[in-house]
Formats: structure tokens, sequence, C-alpha cells
């Protein structure tokens, strides 16, 4: 089945979701752990979008449907809707203990963990096929890459944002704006 979303976890373990489920690739040698999410995709064709961890659990995103927070064990515990009908293509456990997301051609979101109570942050009015957020490290920086339109620069502080383009001058300008893929390391360095 089709790959939609791969998620490395701060305890090791791969995450990989499709439409039917999860998959978890623990960081020890033992077998797969095939983990159903029929509830959270019931009566929908589509796919898991992104997916995070907390230390209370699974957060997954489907298309048009939100995301959903599911325990260790995969029952839901609840389901938070954000912008109808836009997919949510990234989500994020950041530094500061929230859910960050973004929906496709709109917002990015913060999702309080403990209440499931999300927040508009940011309007990202851009097209684009894909977004991807990155973050941690010793900074409180969050990085919301766009595919073909470059990086947002988000301080959750401070609220204030910053895209970096090629259109850009000095050491944050960028070579390419076509964002695949992005990682931030334990030095705060993206990648």
């Amino acid at each position: 089945s089709k790959i939609h979303s791969i998620y490395i976890a701060h305890d090791g373990n791969l995450w990989f979701g499709n439409m039917f489920g999860t998959f978890m690739v623990p960081r020890t040698p033992v077998p797969f752990t095939y983990h159903p999410i029929l509830p959270v995709t019931q009566g929908y064709e589509g796919g898991i979008t992104a997916m995070t961890t907390t230390p209370h659990g699974l957060w997954v995103a489907t298309e048009h449907k939100g995301v959903t927070q599911l325990s260790h064990s995969g029952e839901i515990i609840r389901r938070v809707p954000l912008t109808p009908g836009r997919d949510i293509w990234a989500l994020h456990h950041h530094s500061d203990g929230n859910i960050y997301a973004v929906t496709g051609s709109d917002a990015l979101w913060r999702i309080d963990p403990e209440s499931g109570t999300p927040t508009r942050l940011l309007d990202i009015d851009r097209s684009s096929i894909r977004y991807y957020l990155s973050g941690g490290g010793k900074t409180s920086s969050l990085f919301v890459g766009i595919r073909g339109d470059g990086i947002i620069r988000y301080e959750p502080e401070s609220g204030k944002h910053k895209f970096m383009s090629t259109r850009d001058q000095g050491e944050e300008r960028l070579h390419n704006n076509w964002i695949a893929s992005m990682y931030t390391d334990s030095r705060s360095r993206l990648w």
C-alpha cells in the first residue's frame, strides 16, 4: 500500500502511515507492529497525511478529517477539527510541548495537547502541494517548509515570522525554494 507519511519519534521508533493504519518499526530489533486505525478513517478512502508523537500517544492527520489523538493502545482520545476541507500536511511536537500543524494553502496551527484546543497562528496564503514542519534543538524556532516557495521561520514565543527564499540576501538566503524535506538537529541546525 502507498505510504503517505513517515515519522521518527523522539524515542527512536519509526512510524509509517498509509490509508489503512500505521506501522511502527521499533528502534530495538523486534518484529513490526501494525496499529490499525480504522475508527479514525472509518467511511473514508483517504490516508494518513502526517504523524507525530507525545508521551501520551500518537497524533495522526488524515485528508479532510482533522487531527486525531490516539493512546499507545490505539484508542481514540480526541479529534481536533481544523479548517474544513483542508488537508493537514504536517504535524510536529515542538520543544514547547505543543503540537503544531499546517493545513494546505491555509494556516499554521498550535494544538494544546492537554485540552486539544486549536489556535490559528499564521495565515499561509501560499499554494503548494506539500508542507513540512521542523523545530527543536536549542532554539524555540519552528520552520514551515513550503514546496516551491521557501521556508517560514516562526517564533512561538513572540508570534513573529519571516519568509526565507531565493529572493533573500545574506546568510538566510536559500539556494532553492523547492523544499522536499526538513530536519532540525540537536544543535538547532536546519537541514
